[in-house]
């Protein structure tokens, strides 16, 4: 009892009790204020180990010293009928409360003003400019599950950010070349033309998630609001977290969430941990892996509804990525597993918007119905206005449909949302030679080359753009002869560009790249190249090895009617007809190909507006030169096509030159 009344009277527990208590108030403090200087998560734990390790060297010195007049002494040295320790023990009595009041201000801010950093300020006026908000990838710090979540939660975060009108959110693909940047905040601002940006980090241990985000003025390079949410790792939490995400950022760019916004940030489209789990991954492997053929996401989809049924925005995204696997596979039961699993998707929730983009891209890539396709997404309205993947898929349904400067327009209004990404970038300078505007696709593909100056699409572009608008195929060449091609499309345009500059060596190296899988009639293209090519070089032998095999290959297809009725069948008898000098032949299977391919694709004005020129290059072959400046011309007077500085670096039409049909194509459509 001695030694209770003994404490009491050195304040010790008044120390201890005001020691805990001003513990307590610093770690809220340093909760909000260490993520806005950008400390790494662990700096608070940190904070913590210190508070703890500092608490019984605070309670020694209360035992060992007592406060006097004079300032701070011994105890034992101080005389007991002058000792002020009752006063001290009234100051710290009033220091304690002050601090708990403290305490409680600051949980009363948490509590009722969450993710703001003051009072909420006032909506801005309709009129004013939309913010443009950048969001950096997330960093992983230090998770459990090898950073999936937190690039899963970053991708799905920007998914349902697309769909509110309060400020408009910059697309992934240009945010990702900032993860780990050490660029500052004002230059990343300028590069993506972006207001604000906001970057956080995700980290999960164990069932519990602690994510914590920074808004910035770019300009400024200023925090002006910071947060930290901890919670159990369920799949509510994590949507109810992105709400939260989603509403301070209004808040603090002074917009007001519309009652349509809000339902978009409050909707919780699962409530299964494990499905969602499997939807992130799916999301990351999609972007990381490609968008076709991806046999892993559509799996990992399928896990998803497969933990949760009633996860109607997986099924749809489950639907969307096997209409363009059923393209790449040429496969009828993929194209009837992505229309099941969008017909799942409708009904769980029949005003989805994922639902009407998945039905679009069926109609696209499973069904060839473009101008169906485009219907769907132009009903969408602003929902879809703000999507940079609706926005995309518009873009190459004009194109399909021919109209050029839609197509163009449209892929401009996606590259505002995704200035940095080099395959939108790629794209515009490919629709700006279609609508002959060489001028805009210089810039283009000068601005490809700033941005990603060794990117595979960015150089292929740039080929196309040299090739297309002066017909300098060296340079073409050049620019093509470092990459690994990923698509036939870059291996086409690296083909045209060694044909164009009459590099046959070059053209016999890329041969042996085969093309993609064209299914029974694969050899068939592979051997009628190769042929030309060791034709050009004077190796007859090898090459008439190889069109006799070709011969033998189509007589034995001609047996079998699905193929020998298909577009493609045509195309390769236009080959070996012309190879073999038949005239007759060749002029009847181009009627043939061009009616079959109306029946096929449906009137793919794109794809049309190429064929043409190859028309016109087998014409040549058999002698019909009347008829192949036909073709030309019918090219060159429509948008979409080839321009004339190809047709004229083109070997084929050597014979051509001297031609009066030709010489006034060329002082028609000549630069």
């Amino acid at each position: 009892m001695a030694l209770l009344a003994e404490l009491r009277r050195r304040n010790v527990f008044r120390v201890a009790i005001a020691y805990l208590v001003a513990a307590w108030v610093l770690l809220q403090v340093a909760d909000v204020l260490l993520p806005a200087l950008r400390l790494p998560d662990w700096t608070i734990t940190l904070v913590a180990v210190l508070l703890v390790l500092g608490f019984v060297p605070a309670m020694i010195g209360a035992w060992v010293f007592e406060l006097t007049p004079e300032g701070l002494r011994r105890e034992s040295e101080v005389d007991r009928t002058s000792s002020i320790t009752r006063d001290t023990g009234r100051k710290l009595n009033i220091a304690t409360i002050a601090l708990v009041m403290v305490g409680i201000a600051l949980l009363a801010a948490d509590r009722y003003l969450p993710g703001q950093a003051g009072p909420s300020p006032e909506p801005a006026p309709a009129e004013d400019a939309i913010p443009v908000i950048a969001i950096l990838p997330f960093q992983a710090t230090g998770s459990d599950d090898g950073g999936f979540l937190a690039t899963g939660l970053h991708d799905d975060l920007l998914t349902m950010l697309h769909k509110i009108g309060a400020y408009r959110v910059l697309s992934r693909t240009s945010v990702m070349e900032y993860a780990n940047t050490t660029k500052k905040m004002p230059e990343i601002g300028a590069e993506l033309g972006a207001s604000h940006i906001l970057e956080g980090g995700v980290q999960a241990r164990g069932n519990r998630v602690r994510i914590n985000a920074q808004l910035i003025d770019a300009a400024a390079d200023e925090h002006i609001w910071a947060d930290i949410y901890d919670e159990e790792l369920t799949a509510t939490n994590l949507f109810d977290i992105q709400a939260k995400l989603a509403t301070a950022i209004a808040g603090q760019l002074r917009r007001t969430l519309s009652p349509e916004d809000r339902a978009v940030v409050d909707e919780v489209p699962t409530e299964n941990t494990e499905a969602y789990a499997a939807y992130l991954r799916a999301l990351d492997t999609l972007h990381n892996e490609g968008l076709f053929n991806n046999r892993r996401a559509v799996e990992q989809l399928e896990e998803a509804v497969e933990a949760d049924p009633t996860f109607a925005l997986a099924w749809a995204r489950l639907s969307e990525a096997r209409s363009r696997m059923s393209r790449a596979l040429d496969d009828q039961n993929t194209r009837e597993a992505a229309l099941s699993a969008l017909a799942e998707a409708r009904a769980l929730k029949p005003d989805l918007l994922e639902a009407e983009i998945a039905w679009a891209v069926y109609l696209y890539h499973g069904q060839f119905e473009y101008a169906k396709a485009l219907a769907t997404l132009e009903a969408l309205g602003e929902r879809g206005e703000r999507n940079p993947d609706v926005l995309q898929l518009k873009a190459w349904l004009y194109r399909r449909l021919g109209r050029y400067e839609e197509a163009y327009e449209t892929m401009l209004a996606s590259y505002a949302l995704d200035p940095r990404d080099p395959a939108t970038i790629g794209n515009l300078v490919d629709m700006a030679v279609r609508i002959d505007d060489c001028d805009a696709a210089g810039e283009h593909a000068a601005s490809g080359m700033e941005v990603a100056p060794d990117n595979s699409d960015v150089l292929t572009h740039l080929a196309i753009y040299e090739l297309e608008c002066s017909g300098d195929a060296a340079s073409a060449s050049e620019l093509l002869s470092g990459i690994d091609f990923a698509s036939d499309f870059q291996l086409w345009t690296a083909r045209n560009a060694a044909w164009l500059e009459r590099d046959y060596e070059r053209m016999l190296e890329l041969a042996d790249i085969p093309l993609p899988d064209h299914g029974a009639l694969s050899d068939a293209f592979n051997w009628d190249y190769k042929a030309y090519v060791l034709r050009q070089l004077g190796r007859d032998t090898e090459a008439r090895a190889l069109y006799d095999r070709l011969n033998t290959e189509l007589a034995e297809l001609a047996e079998e009617q699905e193929v020998a009725q298909s577009a493609e069948y045509a195309n390769a008898m236009i080959l070996l007809a012309s190879a073999e000098g038949d005239a007759a032949a060749t002029r009847s299977w181009i009627e043939r190909h061009r009616r079959r391919v109306e029946a096929e694709l449906k009137g793919d004005a794109y794809f049309r507006s190429f064929r043409p020129l190859w028309y016109a290059t087998r014409l040549v072959d058999v002698g019909l030169h009347e008829e192949a400046i036909r073709e030309l011309e019918t090219m060159l007077e429509q948008p979409g096509g080839y321009r004339f500085p190809f047709v004229d670096a083109t070997p084929a039409f050597d014979p051509l030159r001297d031609n009066p049909g030709y010489i006034e194509l060329r002082e028609r459509f000549g630069d």
